[in-house]
């Protein structure tokens, strides 16, 4: 079972706060902390405006940094990497998430031999694994602040190639579908959004990922529920 903690940009650009939100998320039971790299170029037109990203984005040397300091604390820290400027902490970090149009280009490029193809054609799946290796782990993402995640999807995910390990990805607000789809429908891996606050905004606009966090207490309740 792995429970990834999700900070994504919700340090909003404060690196000191960047490193206390990974000592919180593995205080709260986390087993990995993941962030995204970028230029802010290659996040303009994400939900927030470009001054948003233009603040968030960290120096490579931070972004490596931020890896060091995760190991100094026991934790594997890794990032969803949208610009190739930053593409070299691919080499830095043990693991990596990559959405399915990634995957189904490297397959087709040769790279995951043995990554089952049924996994490619299932809608909303991105792939978490250990870099360097090919036992990729799909997961299902919920969409975001919805009040039906469908978890239902997640049986057809474990009926494609029973036996293999599946997880989910969520982004609603609240545990309750984390703890469902670990429960109910036997996810192995969780990933879910984190957060010091909720709902915090930025020049007037709340950031939507802080809305659907977890918040420390939260993530500790949720790994008592699956366990971790």
């Amino acid at each position: 079972m792995k429970l990834i903690a999700e900070i994504g940009n919700n340090h909003f650009g404060d690196f000191p706060l960047a490193k206390e939100m990974i000592v919180a998320a593995s205080d709260s039971g986390a087993h990995l902390v993941k962030l995204q790299a970028f230029e802010p170029r290659d996040l303009y037109s994400g939900t927030m405006g470009k001054e948003f990203y233009d603040q968030c984005a960290f120096t490579l040397d931070q972004y490596e940094e931020l890896i060091v300091f995760g190991k100094t604390k026991g934790i594997d820290v890794f990032y969803s990497i949208f610009s190739d400027s930053v593409a070299k902490l691919r080499h830095m970090q043990r693991w990596q998430k990559k959405s399915g149009k990634q995957v189904v280009k490297e397959v087709e490029a040769g790279a995951f031999i043995d990554f089952p193809r049924t996994f490619l054609s299932f809608p909303k799946t991105h792939v978490f694994r250990a870099a360097g290796l090919e036992n990729a782990v799909p997961l299902y993402v919920s969409d975001y602040l919805t009040h039906d995640p469908e978890l239902f999807r997640l049986s057809y995910l474990a009926k494609l190639n029973p036996g293999r390990p599946f997880g989910y990805s969520d982004h609603t607000v609240g545990i309750d579908a984390c703890e469902i789809a670990v429960k109910t429908y036997g996810a192995r891996v969780i990933e879910k959004h984190f957060t010091m606050e909720k709902n915090l905004n930025f020049r007037g606009q709340i950031f939507r990922d802080t809305v659907h966090s977890a918040t420390p207490n939260e993530f500790r309740n949720l790994a008592k529920l699956i366990k971790v």
